[in-house]
């Protein structure tokens, strides 16, 4: 995990521990699993799985949505996701499933979708990233 004591500017200054930095969250699991050529648009391509749930979320419960209604959703598409995956992949255990997950997608539901979605986009998709992507195709995204 990026270090929180660093100087932010001083690390997108200098590429190259920048890429470090990165690369070693990569493979410690800190984040889901993508082509190393794409290191560079993962956190985008993250929060656009943002923007991807507050869409949904917004169009099915409309925007007077409690906190409580919110987080609701989330964990449900998180349920859905995972029974997705192991409908898909019946030779995984539950366990295979759970440690699929990045350990930023244990922090929340929120975060676990977002860290799917860019799995999904990104190569190297796990059997969460594909599951995710038949889940927004229930939703009537493809």
């Amino acid at each position: 995990m990026i270090n929180e004591t660093f100087n932010f500017y001083d690390i997108y200054c200098n590429y190259k521990e920048f890429s470090s930095e990165i690369e070693s969250d990569f493979n410690r699991q800190y984040f889901m699993p993508c082509l190393k050529d794409n290191y560079n648009i993962y956190a985008v391509t993250h929060e656009y799985g943002h923007l991807i749930h507050n869409f949904l979320i917004n169009n099915e419960l409309g925007n007077s949505k409690t906190k409580r209604e919110y987080d609701l959703w989330l964990r449900r598409a998180e349920d859905r996701i995972y029974t997705i995956a192991f409908e898909d992949n019946v030779k995984l255990s539950i366990k295979d499933l759970l440690h699929m997950a990045s350990e930023y997608s244990r922090l929340s539901s929120a975060e676990f979708f977002a860290e799917c979605f860019a799995n999904s986009q990104l190569g190297r998709n796990n059997a969460l990233g594909n599951a995710i992507i038949k889940f927004l195709k229930e939703k009537g995204i493809e």
